[in-house]
């Protein structure tokens, strides 16, 4: 039995020149092949955790928005290597994380890494607890404890581990909303007040500029590699209390430091687009 991340090549090797197998998921065969040795080789390497990386995820947090929490099922899961006998020649157990240079610490149980101790009115203490056998995102965490009065946006990402982080958004904010109009022409009298330009539907897409409160070296390293990189992002609005789901769009992630800096303090700015376009006809 072996358990990784699902990042770590987890290689299967077999001692022949060909090797029929399949790779099973919850009594289901996902994946069936053929091996050969490579020439000059007498022995098979499979990449196991490429063929099962894309049943892995955590993105069910929706749940703890609601007020709940639980099981992520599909964060960490159990696959089977068999042969074409139906034999078993390996179990892997493989939890959804793509921080890379870290391995599965079963002394911290914690998936979550915030980058500051901020809370604020309305925001949501996400946390992410892996006991070694199952995932859970829950609605209650004890690290944020310093309180931020005025906060207006907060964000919730997915970190680098595969756990959920929040972060109080400490510095000023900026909403855009950019509207793409699509229109016609026709005919009309110019001694009337028809329109001759008609639009006949908007689209509006939402973005923001969030500014970071002061951070520190480490905060700023945590900030880029595992929030500003993340690929599942939720805004907050703290003051409506209204969750939307967003994307990054800052293409370039400096990680700063009080040095590099000109001894400046470290701020970031953080940009987002709303993931829903909407409509108005």
């Amino acid at each position: 039995m072996i358990t990784s991340p699902i990042y770590k090549d987890t290689i299967y090797t077999y001692s022949g020149s060909s090797l029929e197998y399949s790779i099973e998921l919850n009594g289901t065969t996902i994946f069936r092949g053929k091996a050969y040795a490579a020439p000059g080789e007498d022995e098979i390497k499979i990449n196991i955790n490429r063929i099962c990386e894309n049943y892995l995820d955590n993105y069910d947090i929706e749940p703890v928005f609601a007020g709940g929490g639980g099981t992520a099922w599909n964060a960490f899961r159990t696959f089977l290597l068999k042969d074409s006998g139906d034999t078993t020649l390996e179990e892997y157990h493989f939890l959804y994380c793509y921080d890379y240079g870290w391995d599965i610490d079963f002394g911290n149980p914690y998936l979550s890494n915030p980058i500051t101790d901020a809370t604020a009115v309305n925001f949501i203490p996400v946390m992410t607890y892996f006991d070694g056998t199952s995932v859970s995102n829950l609605g209650t965490s004890s690290h944020y404890t310093r309180d931020v009065c005025g906060a207006e946006y907060a964000l919730y990402y997915l970190n680098a581990r595969g756990g959920w982080d929040g972060l109080v958004i400490e510095g000023t904010s900026q909403r855009t909303d950019r509207v793409d109009r699509h229109s016609y022409n026709k005919t009309y009298s110019n001694q009337t007040i028809e329109y001759e330009r008609n639009t006949y539907i908007s689209e509006i897409s939402t973005s923001w500029k969030l500014n970071t409160g002061i951070l520190d070296d480490e905060q700023a390293h945590n900030l880029c590699w595992n929030l500003l990189a993340s690929n599942r992002v939720y805004l907050h609005d703290l003051v409506a209390d209204k969750i939307y789901p967003v994307v990054i769009t800052n293409t370039q992630n400096i990680y700063n430091t009080y040095r590099n800096n000109d001894h400046q303090p470290i701020q970031y700015e953080i940009n987002l687009v709303e993931s829903q376009t909407k409509l108005r006809q």
